[in-house]
């Protein structure tokens, strides 16, 4: 029979203590009855009660809903599984500026099997910077590793993961940095370390982050686990990560684990944070399944988040040929932003500063329509946020003949007349002779068009064979060789 994980989570408000005298503001309670979604190819931006969650795992999908209070994710395989689940909370992110500003997760579960496998197990949760990347829609179905080549989405997340690990003293807290160089699938993790084919790589492991004993926890009972960012009060380019796990729930029972570490110089990668993930790994805990009630972040800071400058009006788009450029455009800017270009939710490379004024960017044409995208981010406060609406640039249809032209027979000064019909977007058309061009003039009317004629045509315009080219794109149909007149 194969081994049942199961996860009853919920998000609780309660604190292990107030870390300063700041108010606490919930940025993100989900509890899925609010149209969040659960691996949708077209997800949602977040609101303050419903985003996209999608899943990642190293083994086909099973098992997945989504109901009220009951979020179900990972996969009924058995052997060895990897699966997380990731998700926006914000569009405007959590920006820790101040001395003491904090953004707290509270999580709590029943366990029913995690971190009691003698053969090792890990469950991690984490809080990152997405730049406002959703995360690969429709999740990775057991392809989130090194045998599928991808990039984009959560590649380029940066942020911080807490890892209870089972049975070795192990339980850490890492960096997860962007994987620039990382273009295999599991650039898309952002929780597990260890696996050459499902983890992440360039984990660093905070300094004082270490559980020096270790545990595991009771089949059927309810721990609350606690993770929290702060900006340190020591230097404010510095973070302290603290994790810890009580038994029961909330923060009154028993001090299960915790341990914290300190981000500076090199493990300090940010301190705005707008996306969660929560997930697993074992190597017996085939047919692991976590069920979610709710979700909530709370944060405190000392002053409220803010937009990174007012929000202006995406425009443009149209049809083009392949490697074409479309204008997009962007109906305002202010000076202290950038602007960044993404195409179907994945950054295009293509940045450019604001003026003050409307900026327009180019699209490149792909085979495939794309829906182009802008986010601000601001140079001084560092948040980012969605320019509002969409243009999407699309590569012409092929071209089709729908009606061939025929042979015709011109008779002593008459006009030969020649008719194609094409079907598709942008049409052009050229008619040829023996391979040439033809040109108006002469003997010639409508070569570029979809008539052409042949008015009193010289008996040497009788031997040679027509043709017409239906071309967007430099795509052309031909249509059948015509025989040139006999008489």
């Amino acid at each position: 029979m194969k081994n049942q994980v199961l996860f009853l989570i919920a998000i609780v408000s309660l604190l292990t203590a107030p870390l300063v005298a700041l108010s606490q503001t919930v940025v993100f309670s989900d509890s899925f009855s609010n149209g969040s979604t659960l691996t949708n190819t077209s997800p949602a931006w977040p609101t303050i009660n419903s985003t996209a969650y999608e899943q990642i795992s190293s083994k086909a999908f099973s098992g997945l809903s989504l109901a009220a209070n009951n979020l179900r994710f990972g996969t009924t395989a058995s052997g060895t599984v990897s699966a997380e689940i990731e998700a926006l909370f914000t569009t405007t992110p959590v920006t820790l500026n101040t001395v003491g500003d904090y953004v707290q997760l509270t999580v709590v579960f029943t366990n029913l099997a995690v971190l009691t496998n003698a053969t090792g197990s890990q469950l991690a949760f984490g809080m990152f910077n997405s730049g406002q990347v959703k995360p690969y829609p429709g999740g990775l179905n057991g392809t989130a590793t090194t045998s599928t080549t991808l990039s984009g989405y959560a590649q380029m997340w940066s942020g911080y993961n807490a890892q209870y690990n089972s049975p070795a003293n192990s339980s850490k807290i890492y960096t997860r940095t962007n994987q620039t160089s990382l273009t295999t699938a599991n650039n898309q993790d952002l929780l597990l370390t260890g696996s050459p084919s499902t983890s992440y790589t360039g984990a660093a492991q905070l300094t004082g982050a270490s559980l020096a004993t270790s545990f595991t926890l009771a089949v059927g009972a309810v721990y609350t686990e606690v993770l929290t960012i702060q900006l340190n009060g020591a230097n404010t380019n510095s973070l302290v990560v603290t994790n810890s796990l009580y038994t029961g729930v909330g923060t009154g029972g028993t001090v299960l684990a915790q341990y914290s570490g300190t981000a500076t110089n090199a493990t300090y990668l940010t301190n705005a944070f707008d996306s969660l993930a929560i997930g697993y790994r074992g190597s017996a805990q085939g047919g692991a399944l976590v069920a979610i009630s709710n979700i909530t972040v709370v944060a405190s800071v000392a002053s409220a988040p803010t937009a990174p400058g007012p929000t202006f009006g995406v425009s443009g788009g149209g049809f083009g040929c392949p490697g074409d450029l479309v204008p997009v455009t962007l109906s305002g800017s202010v000076t202290t932003n950038t602007y960044w270009l993404y195409t179907n939710n994945v950054f295009s490379g293509v940045i450019s500063n604001g003026t003050g004024n409307s900026i327009t960017f180019n699209s490149t044409v792909k085979t495939v329509s794309i829906t182009n995208t802008i986010v601000a981010s601001n140079t001084v406060s560092a948040l980012t946020g969605l320019m509002s609406g969409s243009a999407v640039v699309s590569p012409y249809p092929a071209p089709t003949i729908t009606t061939q032209p025929s042979a015709v027979v011109v008779a002593t000064n008459s006009t030969g007349v020649f008719v194609v019909v094409g079907s598709g977007t942008g049409l052009t058309y050229q008619w040829h002779r023996n391979g040439v061009n033809l040109v108006d003039g002469g003997h010639i009317t409508g070569s570029t068009t979809a008539t052409c004629l042949f008015p009193r045509p010289p008996r040497r315009m009788r031997s040679a064979a027509r043709k017409v080219t239906i071309a967007p794109c430099l795509t052309p149909a031909d249509c059948l060789l015509i025989p040139s007149p006999t008489a």
